[in-house]
């Protein structure tokens, strides 16, 4: 029983300032804020992840942090179509759930989209608000990532806005 004693109250350690050198125990670690990538040449390029896209003319990039599973998203202010690549660690190969839109068709193959991909499982989310955008997504598995690949289509041209995006998506690079 002392024993017992012994070990329990060895975990509870001294109390006190922590010793010079260490952290206080309340301090958080904050998330870098180190860019996932730049653009050089019209092409946004991941400084950690293998992969790079085309940033068209008259759109704008929006580059995530290397701690972010967005590394980049791309938006044309003329028709608001984006193009959004999320990289998170390999688990279920399915979208990722989404506030406000429900994941309502999915289906498995090679798409036109992804040129050099066998292997897609292609998905659209249909927004809660019909007048909301349509996300068209590409998950995959490439480079021992789990990849996610997205159109936002807005809905006044939900079509035309698709292909404009997926145009987009065949310049991506491995």
């Amino acid at each position: 029983m002392i024993w017992l004693l012994l070990w329990a109250c060895g975990a509870c350690g001294p109390s006190g300032p922590t010793p010079s050198g260490g952290p206080e125990p309340t301090q958080r670690v904050l998330r870098s804020e180190q860019p996932s990538g730049s653009i050089d040449g019209g092409r946004y390029t991941d400084g950690t992840r293998p992969f790079s896209i085309a940033v068209p003319d008259g759109w704008r990039a929006q580059i995530g942090t290397i701690d972010d599973p967005r590394r980049v998203r791309l938006h044309d202010p003329a028709t608001r179509t984006e193009v959004r690549v999320y990289v998170y660690a390999v688990d279920v190969v399915e979208p990722r759930p989404r506030d406000g839109c429900t994941w309502t068709f999915s289906t498995t193959g090679g798409f036109r989209a992804l040129p050099g991909v066998d292997e897609v499982q292609a998905a659209t989310c249909t927004p809660d608000d019909p007048d909301e955008e349509r996300i068209f997504a590409y998950v995959l598995i490439r480079s021992g990532w789990l990849w996610q690949v997205e159109v936002h289509a807005p809905s006044h041209d939900m079509t035309g806005n698709k292909a404009i995006g997926e145009g987009v998506l065949r310049s991506l690079r491995w």
